[in-house]
C-alpha cells in the first residue's frame, strides 16, 4: 500500500513518462536487497549493470535537456 502511495506521488511530482523510467530501479534493489539481507556476493557484473542502469536513467531524466544545452551552446559560438 505504502508503495502504491509513493508511486502515485511521484507520477504526481515528475509526470508519468518519468516515473516509469525509474521501473529501471527494480532489478538494481533486488540485487542490493539480497546482498543486505541474504548476504549474497556481489559480482563485477552486478556494477556493470548498475552503471548502465544509472545512464539509462540518467539520459531519460536529463538527456533531451543536455542536448538542447549543448546545441544552444554550438548555435552561440558559431554566431559570435
Amino acid at each position: 500500500m505504502t508503495a502504491m502511495a509513493i508511486w502515485f506521488v511521484l507520477i504526481r511530482m515528475r509526470g508519468a513518462a518519468t516515473a516509469s523510467s525509474y521501473h529501471l530501479l527494480n532489478p538494481l534493489l533486488g540485487v542490493l536487497l539480497s546482498w543486505l539481507i541474504l548476504g549474497t556476493d556481489l559480482r563485477p557484473q552486478d556494477f556493470g549493470g548498475a552503471a548502465l542502469i544509472g545512464l539509462g536513467l540518467f539520459v531519460s531524466n536529463c538527456g533531451e535537456k543536455l542536448l538542447a544545452r549543448l546545441w544552444s551552446n554550438k548555435n552561440n559560438a558559431s554566431v559570435s
